[in-house]
């Protein structure tokens, strides 16, 4: 008898154990497809190159495309790993001669130089070199359109969206994979963000 319910025990654990791995298959099957088709609608509203999963990284895909006034732009988009948290990244071919970073306050604060916009100091932190012409840059459109990003991209830890500009290249990043999501959000990501960045290119001439 003894015996048995020993026989019975491993049976009922080889059972349950391969129920979690057709389960957990079935779930990556199932993230796959939700970020195809997240990726796909983007491809179709903004056109450009598509890659579900770059080579050496499944975890990673983009879209390489040309955004209307203003030039190549690249969306990566990653669910993160062991080391590395998911993101979603922009870049685009927008330069300045004004360094600029715009984050999230986070739980922290933290120093930074106030537009005198109280909804979007309460929220953001603004650095920039020179010192204190972050103004110059962000206008109203473009500080809606940080909000509304800042919305998107929330929910993870304390951190929303991340506006870089530079010399080289403007960037714009939101702490979650949103290919993992229903398409018309990451189509609503590039939309504000190149509206965003629209912004700052009028703002610096």
């Amino acid at each position: 008898m003894l015996h048995l319910a020993n026989a019975d025990a491993l049976a009922w654990t080889g059972a349950l154990i391969a129920a979690l791995f057709v389960g957990l298959g079935l779930a990556v099957v199932r993230l796959r497809g939700r970020r195809r088709r997240s990726l796909a609608a983007a491809q179709a509203r903004f056109g450009g190159t598509a890659v579900p999963e770059v080579e050496d990284d499944a975890t990673t895909a983009t879209l390489t495309f040309e955004a209307e006034g203003l030039g190549p732009a690249r969306l990566e988009c990653s669910l993160g790993g062991e080391g590395s948290a998911a993101y979603s990244r922009l870049e685009v071919d927008v330069t300045s001669p004004v360094e600029l970073t715009v984050e999230a306050r986070g739980l922290l604060g933290g120093a930074g130089d106030p537009l005198g916009d109280d909804a979007f100091d309460g929220r953001f932190r603004v650095t920039s070199a020179p010192p204190g012409r972050g103004r110059e840059l962000l206008g109203t459109e473009a500080r809606a359109a940080l909000l509304a990003l800042h919305d998107l991209g929330a929910g993870l830890v304390s951190k929303g969206v991340r506006l870089v500009v530079g010399p080289r290249r403007s960037t714009v990043v939101v702490p979650r994979d949103l290919l993992d999501a229903k398409p018309p959000v990451v189509v609503e990501l590039l939309e504000r963000s190149l509206e965003l960045l629209r912004c700052v290119r009028r703002a610096t001439g």
